[in-house]
C-alpha cells in the first residue's frame, strides 16, 4: 500500500511539473500562440487578428504581414539582410495598403522595426514609421505604437 501511495505521489508531482513547465512556453508555441498586428495609423486603430511571417534563407529576408478582418487594410514589412533579434531601420522595405491606396517610404529613414523575439517560427516586435501615398506624396501616414506577434504556421 505504501508503494502505491509513493508511486501515485511521484506521478502526480511529475505531471504537475510537466504542466507547469509547458505553460511558460505557450506564447512561443506556434500551435497555441495567438498572432496579431496592431498600430495607430494617423490616430486610427489598425488591428489584424492574424499575422503571418515568412523567412527566405536564400534571400535573407523576413516578411511579416497583417490583414484586417475586412481585407481592406494591410501592413507588410520586409526586412532584407535579416540577422535575428534587433532593431532594423525602415528604408525601402515597407509596403502598406490602407483604404485601397498604397503607401511607401519617400526616401531616407522612415522608421524602424524592432524584433524582440525570434524562435524561428514566432516573431514578436514593435514598429513605427512615416509613409507617403504612392500617387501623391502630400498624403502621409504616421504609424505609431505598432506591435506584432506573427507565425510562420
Amino acid at each position: 500500500m505504501k508503494t502505491k501511495s509513493i508511486l501515485f505521489l511521484a506521478l502526480f508531482a511529475l505531471a504537475f511539473l510537466t504542466v507547469s513547465c509547458n505553460k511558460d512556453n505557450d506564447d512561443d508555441n506556434p500551435l497555441t500562440a495567438d498572432t496579431y498586428m496592431k498600430a495607430k495609423v494617423n490616430e486610427t486603430n489598425f488591428e489584424a487578428k492574424k499575422a503571418v511571417a515568412g523567412y527566405s534563407s536564400t534571400q535573407k529576408t523576413l516578411t511579416i504581414v497583417g490583414l484586417d478582418e475586412d481585407g481592406q487594410n494591410a501592413l507588410e514589412f520586409q526586412i532584407t539582410n535579416y540577422t535575428g533579434i534587433g532593431k532594423y531601420d525602415i528604408d525601402e522595405n515597407i509596403v502598406l495598403q490602407w483604404q485601397h491606396d498604397a503607401y511607401i517610404n519617400s526616401g531616407g529613414k522612415a522608421g524602424y522595426i524592432n524584433i524582440s523575439s525570434d524562435n524561428g517560427t514566432i516573431y514578436k516586435g514593435t514598429f513605427e514609421c512615416h509613409l507617403v501615398n504612392v500617387l501623391d506624396f502630400n498624403v502621409k501616414l504616421d504609424i505609431t505604437n505598432g506591435e506584432f506577434r506573427a507565425s510562420t504556421r
